[in-house]
């Protein structure tokens, strides 16, 4: 019985220590969102700990401590001359969204996952953040591959940057079909941002994007590498039969 009843006591503890945990987490997000929204060049700075701070309050393990794709992601939105391009939503498309918000630009991110859209738009509407289109649907198979099945008809036909981090590593053609559906979409000269460069895959599929654009692409990042390349001209390569 005294087992049974410390076992309980354990839980109960175990349980205010995550609520405990969870509110902690809410409370620094909240604050380092807000100073974000009113400087986000201060996360450029190296002694800022403004980035770490976002990152562990919203609470994602994916980002590490390492976060070189993210801050890529977010050079990239400020310099973008039109509409970006996000596959995989998350804390990247509450901060890319602000970026935009203030150049009077818009983040079309691409979603699959009830769970990480629902936190997302959660997120979106709490913060304000009005210049985010989260499209959210299942998965899509196109043969050689999966991936998303976007509202192609209402998007924009001048991409001028690409942050390609989803869907997961392990969907059926990885995340080589970004190129073929959303081709005819993406601007001359767009920039194309690939996160996880440390894999075999990412680095096939940066390889196989970079020819049939003819381009070249480079890895950028020390410690969480990246891909980054862009697209000269946007043209049918001969193996794209799903634009």
């Amino acid at each position: 019985m005294k087992l049974i009843e410390s076992l309980k006591s354990l839980l109960l503890l175990s349980g205010l220590r995550e609520r405990v945990r969870a509110w902690h987490r809410q409370h620094v997000f909240n604050r380092a969102i807000k100073q974000f929204a009113r400087n986000p060049a201060a996360v450029f700075d190296s002694g800022n700990d403004l980035l770490n701070r976002l990152i562990y309050g919203w609470g994602n393990p994916a980002y590490g401590s390492e976060h070189e794709y993210l801050v890529a992601s977010l050079r990239s939105t400020q310099a973008a001359e039109g509409p970006v391009l996000e596959c995989g939503s998350g804390l990247s498309t509450l901060l890319t969204g602000i970026v935009a918000a203030q150049s009077g630009n818009i983040i079309w991110s691409l979603e699959h996952h009830p769970f990480w859209a629902k936190r997302v738009r959660k997120a979106l509407d709490d913060h304000g953040i009005a210049s985010v289109r989260l499209d959210v649907n299942p998965l899509k198979s196109y043969g050689e591959f999966d991936w998303y099945d976007p509202a192609i008809d209402e998007m924009p036909s001048n991409f001028a940057v690409l942050l390609c981090d989803g869907p997961p590593g392990n969907t059926h053609g990885g995340r080589y079909g970004c190129l073929p559906v959303m081709r005819s979409r993406l601007a001359a000269g767009c920039t194309i941002i690939i996160d996880d460069a440390e894999r075999d895959a990412e680095r096939e599929m940066a390889s196989r994007w970079a020819e049939e654009l003819g381009t070249d692409f480079q890895q950028c990042g020390s410690v969480k590498p990246y891909f980054e390349l862009r697209a000269p001209g946007i043209t049918v390569a001969r193996s794209n039969r799903h634009s």
